[in-house]
């Protein structure tokens, strides 16, 4: 294989083991290659596909700011190859229960709040998160979601309704203050790794290529409404506090709790609507199904916020009455349709 040639030239070491040990939602793939107690990840990123270059230009920025992410010791951008340090295979999702997640999440928010302090990348500029990329992405959802997931066809008016949700939630994300943000700050990215320096176990950042410069809430919401695990909203909601405390005692300007909930749950949707049309178009796209399972939980968000948000009563009950009901009806949940 190309990539473990490579590696062992990059290395000047003889391969004893190399296995694939995941892919992800891209089109990336990611090998284990070990020789004696040295061991690397070598990562495949087809350069037709795939852009390492974002991704070396952060994780270098990241480890020069003090944050736990993958040290990439070489690269080339021809091939699409990258040999990176070894942060094992613990993520956090399966590890968290009621007893530890507090500890988990109090570490993770200081995260969130130490790589908004990064913004300097070497031969990199963050893409902004601007109009037309949060509408992008939300457009994933009647594109891939009702469109191919459900068949379902929007009426005009309907259509009118969800243009002026997602302007509506654009001007919410734009008006926060905008950071150095993650994109994809959740339970699957995050690798628990024991650095020695304490009695709790330390967090580890993967996945971070996609990072922009946008709303200060959005890797907050990415973590504590997390599509592959829930928490009950008092702790949510704890969670939302004392981020904003957290900010306010770096002195950032900040509305009120109430409005920063309001901003939360707003990016949330926001959000939530894009990660519904992504795991639908991973199924008739790509080919992986096991995303589906994961759509009822991230829509249930929603339908909250509309119970706690007049402003979103109408899109929620829609969700809740039509949409939900018909993917039980359809068996959409459970079946991986190809189109």
């Amino acid at each position: 294989m190309e990539l473990l040639n490579w590696l062992q030239q990059k290395t000047q070491l003889k391969s004893e083991y190399f296995e694939l040990i995941s892919g992800d939602a891209s089109f990336r793939r990611y090998f284990r290659f070990k020789c004696g107690e040295q061991s690397f990840i070598g990562v495949d990123a087809p350069p037709d596909k795939e852009n390492c270059r974002p991704f070396v230009a952060i994780a270098n920025a990241f480890l020069s700011g003090g944050l736990q992410v993958p040290q990439v010791y070489f690269v080339d951008y021809q091939k699409g190859f990258m040999a990176l340090s070894d942060l094992g295979d613990q993520q956090l999702l399966p590890l968290l229960n009621e007893s530890n997640v507090e500890g988990f999440y109090g570490r993770a928010l200081e995260q969130i709040v130490r790589l908004q302090t990064i913004t300097e990348f070497k031969d990199y500029k963050l893409p902004d998160y601007n109009v037309a990329l949060l509408n992008q992405e939300m457009q994933l959802f009647p594109d891939w979601f009702l469109k191919q997931h459900l068949n379902y066809a929007l009426t005009v008016k309907q259509t009118a309704k969800l243009s002026l949700l997602f302007e509506r939630l654009t001007d919410i994300a734009l008006k926060q203050p905008q950071v150095t943000v993650h994109r994809d700050f959740h339970s699957r990215n995050l690798m628990v790794v024991d650095d020695k320096s304490g009695s709790f176990p330390q967090l580890a950042m993967i996945d971070f290529q996609d990072a922009v410069k946008g709303p200060v809430t959005y890797d907050l919401i990415s973590l504590i409404k997390d599509s592959y695990i829930s928490w009950p909203w008092a702790l949510v909601q704890q969670w939302a506090l004392l981020y904003h405390q957290m900010l306010k005692n770096e002195g950032m300007a900040l509305p009120s709790q109430d409005e920063f909930i309001f901003w939360m749950d707003s990016m949330a949707i926001q959000r939530h609507l894009k990660v519904v049309g992504i795991f639908s178009r991973l199924n008739y796209r790509d080919g992986k199904a096991g995303y589906l399972a994961d759509i009822p939980q991230t829509l249930q968000y929603i339908v909250e916020a509309g119970e706690r948000h007049p402003e979103y009563k109408e899109i929620a009950e829609w969700i809740e009455k039509e949409l939900m009901q018909l993917m039980v009806v359809q068996g959409a949940l459970i079946q991986g349709k190809r189109s």
